[in-house]
């Protein structure tokens, strides 16, 4: 599983999506204020700065942001969540009180980002906001001169986002919750799909993925095909509640040995490993055998593995061909008294 929380991992796809929107939102209020007045893109306000300055500075800073999480996709996130909606807001709010009366077009956006982000963080986000919003607008419509001329419309507005959000968090926070189930099903769907049930290693799925990747990246690997010794005699003897056992114990140490190593169907592993020569990787061949016996607890009985092995891709570059070649190699293995290992290159030359 992701190491992440699925909340985090959730909230991450969000921030990614609000750039996109925000940026979308800027090309959007530039084109509107051309349309309107090309003027009003040159106005300046108390700070000495224009509209069209803001807008390059909300794009740079976004282009900030997307580099900050690509490099720190986890880092401060709660933090920076409530930063950007602040800024959100106060950004918004200084354009408007620059563009007078044109912000009429733009007071539903606050309600926008009151919702948005309520869904999108949750209520601790959202209670941000509606803070941050009401104390914006407050301060708007006691400098901005078109406001202070429409008092009672001003504070129908302020109303507005003052009551209305209250409904809306309520069912923010439920929805939110639903959210969060939903992605968590989905994560725990996509593992049980990918992953075998009894030992928690990837499963046949999960490793024909694993191929197709290591077949575009053209990288030379040795495939092991690893079957467990005298596995049959535990079953009869002991029944297949001791064998489960000893095949989870097995895939321990397939996981702690291997970098990647998954279970196929009964007592049939692969593994997938690098070398550099043949020299080497049968050396450490000769320290996996040692290393990846395991003993059946019920009866004391060390249970031994028998191991194929083709290059890639040097024995073949086509997959299908790698697999059979690898379990070839493996019954080989086990015809010459088990607990050893065969490359399928020297097989081929023995015969």
């Amino acid at each position: 599983m992701n190491n992440n929380s699925i909340e985090e991992v959730a909230y991450l796809a969000s921030e990614k999506i609000q750039i996109s929107i925000r940026i979308f939102l800027i090309v959007s209020i530039i084109i509107t204020l051309s349309f309107l007045d090309s003027n009003y893109l040159s106005i300046e306000g108390a700070f000495h700065v224009t509209i069209l300055e803001i807008f390059i500075s909300v794009m740079c800073i976004n282009a900030l942001y997307y580099l900050f999480l690509k490099r720190y996709p986890y880092q401060f996130q709660r933090l920076r969540i409530a930063i950007i909606a602040v800024l959100d807001v106060v950004s918004s709010t200084y354009i408007m009180y620059l563009v007078g009366e044109v912000s009429l077009y733009y007071t539903v956006l606050f309600l926008w980002y009151m919702i948005g982000y309520g869904l999108r963080y949750g209520k601790d986000i959202a209670y941000i906001t509606y803070a941050t919003i009401l104390v914006s607008w407050l301060l708007l419509i006691n400098t901005s001169e078109f406001w202070i001329n429409h008092t009672s419309f001003a504070y129908s507005w302020f109303i507005t986002y003052a009551v209305l959000p209250l409904y809306y968090l309520h069912i923010v926070n439920k929805l939110k919750l639903n959210l969060l189930e939903l992605h968590k099903d989905v994560e725990t769907s996509h593992y049980q799909a990918s992953h075998d049930h009894l030992t928690n290693l990837p499963n046949r799925i999960s490793f024909e993925k694993k191929l197709d990747d290591l077949q575009k990246e053209k990288k030379e690997f040795a495939l092991l095909f690893i079957d467990l010794d005298k596995f049959k005699s535990i079953n009869d003897e002991h029944g297949h509640h001791v064998g489960d056992k000893v095949l989870q114990q097995f895939a321990q140490r397939m996981d702690k040995i291997f970098p990647y190593a998954a279970r196929l169907g009964g007592d049939e592993f692969i593994a997938i490993i690098d070398y550099k020569d043949e020299t080497s990787l049968e050396k450490n061949l000769d320290q996996i055998l040692k290393n990846i016996s395991v003993r059946c607890k019920e009866n004391g009985q060390l249970l031994s593995a028998s191991i194929g092995v083709s290059l890639f891709p040097k024995d073949t570059s086509n997959m299908h061909i790698l697999k059979k070649k690898a379990d070839e190699a493996m019954y080989e293995a086990k015809k010459r008294g088990k607990n050893t290992f065969v490359l399928y290159s020297k097989m081929e030359k023995e015969h």
